[in-house]
């Protein structure tokens, strides 16, 4: 099938995609733990927007690079699951795979819901309850965590029902 192989380059090209974003924010994040008075004024065109040596700025930051490592690992885990995955035998041999990839992705939306509510709270003190393009990718980023979960069940079932079919000639 053209279509299963066409998918299957696409979700290895994100992955790769996904993990080079990752290393480059994770230097960066490095570097403004290090670096931090010093990337004020070269990379902000105006050094008071934000203060890089706050420690809220940096917690913000870290659990951003955390939840971003969660959900680029759960693309890791999907490329693996559907490697097994051929016209010939339709089912994956590791489905539970899909259940794993889909409680990393659950967590980095919930992760990113409950950012999205303190990050004000952190920078300005002020508590802002906003649902606004990001909130609602988050909790899209949730239900496709609960669809790869019911995917990966389905996938057990189903293979267990090719195991009983394949039994019972």
């Amino acid at each position: 099938m053209k279509n299963l192989s066409t998918l299957k380059t696409l979700l290895k090209v994100f992955h790769f995609i996904l993990w080079a974003l990752f290393y480059m924010a994770a230097i960066l994040f490095i570097s403004m733990l290090f670096y931090g008075d010093k990337l004020e004024e070269s990379i902000l065109s105006n050094p008071l927007a934000y203060n890089f040596d706050a420690w809220g700025v940096r917690l913000y930051f870290g659990s951003m690079l955390v939840l971003f490592f969660l959900f680029a690992s759960g693309v890791s885990i999907l490329n693996k699951g559907t490697d097994s995955i051929t016209p010939i035998d339709p089912f994956p041999e590791k489905p539970l795979l899909y259940k794993k990839a889909g409680a990393y992705f659950i967590i980095t939306g919930i992760g990113a819901i409950a950012i999205q509510f303190l990050g004000p709270l952190l920078f300005i003190n002020e508590l802002h309850l906003s649902i606004d393009y990001t909130s609602l990718s988050a909790f899209f980023i949730v239900i496709i965590g609960l669809f790869f979960i019911f995917f990966g069940e389905a996938f057990l079932q189903a293979k267990a029902l090719q195991k009983e079919n394949d039994l019972t000639i």
